[in-house]
């Protein structure tokens, strides 16, 4: 577990938020379920050549074995692609990999480019079928991925405290009393856009509500 600033994080966590903001982002996203069997990726998008794999430390680690870990996680699972082509290929059908994102909180040294380069020219080298000729390994911290996973931890109703690097999470007031309820109801009537109800909207009004009533500002 590691403390962000979107709260705390383990691998589970940072995997189902990425995939999350994936699912949301592009409709054509194909989540990779590892079973039986991890074939190197998360998922991928159809016909965008742009496949993701996850990785979140276990602990604190330090600057090198930070590093370390990185570095080997990125070597194992780019060997996967000419380990695994034949079924990599039946999933992918005729789509070719054109960026393999490697989708991390944070990494320590920017020597992980460099490594990156040098896996690059050993996946090109190989002449897989559905690896593109400008085929590129991308390193994407949280920075790329944190407006989307607020507004899908918003949605879910999830409220953090950053007053802290702990990032702990800190219980939302309810509307409860006849009082509430009647804001509650006057908060419907103006979530119609063009006479659709949108329940999104709705509850994002009763959420700056009580942000207002109970002084969360």
């Amino acid at each position: 577990m590691i403390n962000t600033s979107i709260g705390p994080l383990d691998g589970n966590t940072w995997e189902s938020l990425i995939q999350s903001v994936y699912k949301r982002k592009y409709s054509t996203y194909q989540e990779m379920i590892a079973s039986p069997g991890d074939l190197g990726i998360e998922g991928f998008v159809l016909n965008n050549g742009i496949v993701i794999q996850c990785y979140c430390p276990s602990n604190e680690y330090d600057t090198k074995t930070l590093h370390e870990k990185q570095i080997a996680k990125i070597t194992k699972d780019i060997n996967k692609l000419s380990k695994y082509a034949p079924e990599l290929e039946q999933h992918l059908g005729q789509t070719k990999i054109k960026n393999w994102i490697f989708v991390t909180p944070r990494f320590s040294k920017r020597q992980i480019h460099i490594h990156a380069r040098e896996k690059e020219k050993e996946v090109l080298s190989k002449g897989l079928n559905f690896i593109d000729a400008e085929f590129k390994i991308l390193v994407h911290d949280l920075g790329f991925y944190e407006q989307e996973i607020r507004q899908i931890q918003m949605i879910n109703g999830e409220q953090l405290d950053f007053s802290s690097h702990t990032a702990v999470r800190i219980p939302e007031p309810e509307l409860n009393t006849d009082y509430d309820n009647n804001i509650s109801d006057k908060n419907e009537i103006r979530s119609y856009v063009k006479d659709r109800y949108l329940l999104v909207l709705h509850e994002k009004l009763n959420e700056d509500t009580k942000k207002k009533l109970f002084g969360w500002l």
